[in-house]
């Protein structure tokens, strides 16, 4: 590519040299392959000659996906002993498109002793946590404090939403009470 083409807003696309890495260093959204500095993503590039960087921004949105410190929104799928399984559909309060699972170990459920799983989750709960790590493809979750926990559940004796009354779950449907941990602004409060 010579000089004069290369402008910064220029329209790149995947894999696209951008310069050599004698003259820049990669920045946001770049990558160095065999001396040569390359477009991640379609956007349109941006020269920092002050400090000698090459970066691109991106034109379309791209997926929005959990990073550590995200706030998730999903739906309980499975409940083991020790751990909670859950598909992540929101993501920072923006609704996610993507398939993402997450689990909440039985550790990180609450700061006090939560003796098996299903004493605070029950499959079709909707959980508000928080991601505290990614490894191999799954993001680790926590719903310890206030804030975190079940904001909405349903009955697992007849389906009926469950309320909050006085801190415990009860189905105003058939009168059971049942456990979970609930998060301070529960759906179904009264």
């Amino acid at each position: 590519m010579s000089t004069p083409e290369r402008k910064s807003g220029g329209f790149v696309c995947p894999g696209s040299k951008l310069a050599v890495i004698e003259e820049f260093f990669p920045g946001k959204w770049t990558y160095e392959e065999g001396g040569d500095i390359r477009s991640m993503i379609t956007g349109h590039m941006l020269i920092d000659i002050p400090n000698r960087t090459i970066s691109v921004y991106p034109s379309v949105r791209l997926p929005l996906v959990p990073r550590k410190g995200s706030v998730v929104i999903g739906r309980v799928t499975e409940v083991h002993e020790k751990v909670v399984e859950m598909r992540i559909l929101m993501i920072n309060k923006k609704r996610s498109f993507g398939s993402f699972l997450g689990l909440i170990h039985i550790s990180n459920i609450s700061g006090s002793f939560i003796r098996k799983a299903s004493d605070a989750f029950k499959p079709g709960d909707v959980v508000r946590a928080k991601v505290i790590g990614t490894a191999n493809g799954v993001f680790h979750l926590s719903t310890e404090g206030r804030r975190f926990g079940v904001i909405y559940a349903f009955c697992s004796h007849c389906g009926h939403p469950l309320v909050s009354i006085d801190g415990s779950l009860k189905c105003p449907l058939c009168k059971r009470a049942e456990r979970r941990k609930i998060a301070s602004d529960h759906r179904g409060s009264v």
